[in-house]
């Protein structure tokens, strides 16, 4: 083999070692959904960044040191009678309902049996990619002993 050639096959080696050791180009699926509390504990913003996010979460509590599930969340921005969309898109950034704090009538009034309050205590809000293998966390907010403002 001439020194040329080798050269050129010793170089093409360490170029493509550099470049898989190089961060992939950003995009979409990259960047985190990013998820805010606002004031009032149980506000959220949910900023997707371009990520597809599932209608659905979860409100969970901080029981000892693990989180449990306290309440399913939705992700809409008002008060619907029916949710049709399972997955969002298109939206970069979505200010859903806040949570009552209730378990039962969590975000809107709904006529329930058993519609407990769940302060005091620790929580945060979890947010999922539509295929439900990424999940994105708000920091941790604490509600009230008492669900009156």
């Amino acid at each position: 083999m001439g020194i040329l050639r080798r050269n050129a096959v010793i170089l093409t080696a360490v170029a493509g070692s550099l470049m898989s050791c190089a961060s992939p180009p950003a995009s979409p699926e990259a960047a985190a959904v990013e998820v805010k509390n606002l004031d009032k504990p149980g506000a959220f913003e949910v900023r997707t960044n371009g990520i597809a996010v599932a209608s659905r979460g979860e409100i969970e509590e901080l029981v000892g040191q693990k989180w449990i599930v306290a309440v399913p969340y939705r992700l809409f921005e008002k008060c619907p009678e029916k949710v049709s969309q399972s997955c969002l898109t298109g939206k970069d950034k979505i200010l859903p309902v806040p949570w009552t704090g209730y378990s039962c009538s969590s975000q809107c009034e709904v006529p329930c049996k058993k519609n407990v309050y769940r302060g005091p205590g620790e929580f945060r809000l979890v947010v999922f990619s539509c295929d439900r293998k990424r999940r994105f966390e708000s920091p941790v907010f604490k509600m009230p002993a008492d669900s009156k403002p």
